[in-house]
């Protein structure tokens, strides 16, 4: 029963951390289009 609780929370927490990385991808992607500047210097929030 336990196994089975993890292997669902695995999966979830690959989708989740997938999801994570899309959205994180598409605000770099953002900051770097907008401000050349912050390529050499990442944001610090």
């Amino acid at each position: 029963m336990t196994l089975i609780i993890s292997q669902i929370l695995r999966l979830h927490h690959r989708k989740y951390l997938q999801q994570l990385l899309g959205q994180w991808q598409t605000l770099t992607f953002l900051q770097i289009t907008s401000s050349p500047r912050s390529v050499s210097s990442p944001v610090a929030e």
